[in-house]
């Protein structure tokens, strides 16, 4: 199947199925929040689908991050959600999960990109920023209990000439990495 327009880009978990009813607690995982910055949605276009094995895939091509937007905290304020985004740089992102055992639902993601969309340094060269995010997760659901688990790592490059740039030093300056996980557990009392 083809898709196409806004998207919402598949890593982790949390990021396609977002609602405070498809995870434990009232908020977000913290590594699903500032690693993977959920909820992220981008113009795109790609292919779904799945087999009988119980694979599944999602690829898509789409408007790639802002660097010029990134901090200390990561990478979540440089989405661009759509509106008015810059296309300059593009990214690619993907997920593959394995869903064949009822109940069993383990996967990996990656979106990988320039995002640069035409920062410059002193100098007038462009800075790449290429800019990596990798997810591995498993869920096991059974008789009501369900377990989760999440890694994920994310990687931005040309990190000092950004941080010139944008004028940031010390506490204030873009990480080169980051990376988080959690495992949780729950049971569904309403059953």
């Amino acid at each position: 199947t083809i898709r196409a327009g806004m998207v919402l880009v598949p890593l982790g978990i949390i990021n396609e199925f977002h609602e405070p009813s498809t995870f434990f607690g009232a908020l977000r995982p913290e590594t699903e929040r500032h690693i993977i910055p959920t909820t992220w949605r981008a113009n795109g276009v790609g292919f779904i689908g799945s087999f009988d094995s119980g694979i599944g895939f999602r690829i898509y091509v789409l408007e790639g991050l802002i660097a010029a937007k990134f901090s200390a905290g990561g990478i979540r304020s440089g989405r661009q959600s759509g509106a008015k985004a810059i296309a300059e740089d593009l990214g690619i992102a993907g997920k593959v999960e394995y869903t064949g055992v009822p109940g069993l639902n383990v996967g990996a993601s990656v979106f990988t990109g320039n995002s640069g969309q035409g920062l410059t340094d002193s100098l007038g060269n462009k800075i790449n920023s290429p800019t990596t995010v990798f997810s591995i997760h498993g869920i096991l659901a059974r008789s009501g209990f369900e377990i989760r688990t999440l890694y994920a790592y994310s990687s931005i490059g040309d990190v000092i000439r950004l941080n010139s740039a944008l004028e940031f030093s010390g506490s204030k300056s873009v990480g080169e990495e980051q990376f988080g996980y959690y495992l949780t557990f729950g049971y569904n009392i309403l059953q």
